[in-house]
This record gives C-alpha cells, sequence and structure tokens, in this order.
C-alpha cells in the first residue's frame, strides 16, 4: 500500500510558476461554462489542458502557467504549472511530482509526437531537446524510452466525484 501524502495549504496557495491570478482564474471559470457547469470540475480543467495546449519539447520550466496558457503550448513542465495554477484556482490542492516515465503500450504517439518514424533516432532526439532519456533495449533494437518527466498530483473529494466520460 502507498501512503497518500495530505494536502497542505501550499498546495492551495500561487507560486510564481503557477499563480493563482485574475488570467488564471478567469480561464478556470471559462473551461467550466464552456461545458455548461456552474461549477469548476477537476476533469474538465485536466481535460482542457490535454486538448488545448500542445506538447513542445525541452527540458525544464520556461514558460510558467500563464505563458503556456497565452502560448497554447509548453513540455510538460509547464503544462503542469498551468494545470496546477488552474485546479488551485478551483479550490483542488495539486503539487508537481518528478519521476520517469516509459511510452505506453508502445513508441507510437511518442514517434508521432517527435515526427520521426524511426525508433532508433528517438533516444537522440530527447537528448537534443535536453531531456534526461535512456534507451530501453529488446533484442539490440529500441523498444522503449524512458525520460524524466513532471506531472501533477491533485486531491479530489471521493464521495461527490464520479469523474468524466470522454
Amino acid at each position: 500500500m502507498v501512503a497518500i501524502p495530505q494536502a497542505t495549504q501550499a498546495d492551495l496557495t500561487g507560486t510564481p510558476e503557477s499563480p493563482v491570478s485574475s488570467l488564471i482564474t478567469q480561464q478556470a471559470q471559462l473551461i467550466a461554462a464552456e461545458a455548461g457547469h456552474d461549477h469548476w470540475d477537476p476533469a474538465l480543467i485536466y481535460n482542457w489542458v490535454r486538448k488545448n495546449i500542445r506538447t513542445e519539447w525541452y527540458w525544464g520550466s520556461m514558460k510558467g502557467a500563464e505563458e503556456t496558457l497565452r502560448q497554447r503550448g509548453g513540455n510538460d513542465a509547464d503544462q503542469a504549472a498551468l494545470l496546477i495554477a488552474l485546479l488551485r484556482s478551483a479550490g483542488y490542492p495539486a503539487r508537481f511530482v518528478h519521476g520517469t516515465i516509459e511510452f505506453f503500450p508502445g513508441l507510437d504517439a511518442a514517434l508521432a509526437a517527435a515526427g520521426i518514424d524511426d525508433p532508433e533516432r528517438l533516444p537522440a532526439f530527447f537528448q537534443a531537446a535536453g531531456i534526461p532519456c535512456e534507451a530501453i533495449r529488446d533484442g539490440g533494437a529500441v523498444s522503449n524510452v524512458r525520460i524524466e518527466h513532471i506531472w501533477v498530483e491533485t486531491l479530489i473529494p471521493y464521495a461527490n466525484y464520479r469523474g468524466l466520460v470522454d
């Protein structure tokens, strides 16, 4: 069993990278209004970021939440900053999580996102973007890539939340 850390006041407070600003709060309100809701739904917020913010490949935070929103694009760290700011503005505690990921169920999505068709070139693509990575080989061929990644952890009240079917 994994212990889930409790939310703290810091998980609700704006930061320079994830401010709870008028721009961010207006966007959260717009997301709810466009969905016909009078409340902020964390699944709607997540799906809005997933569908409306394009993925860019670079290492580290370069834009923060507001600039990622303005440009409608950013890497994992900047998209996470935007998602955290939107969630916090809606009253949901959220924080950054850092770790490594592998692509699932295979490399097709990673190849498409990188715009290349040869799995052997994928590690070089991430290295050129400054993203720490490791090729995973099976029978001598690249079968996956492990990269450092940043994502979001949030606390959602289970009793009255049933998710979003998309």
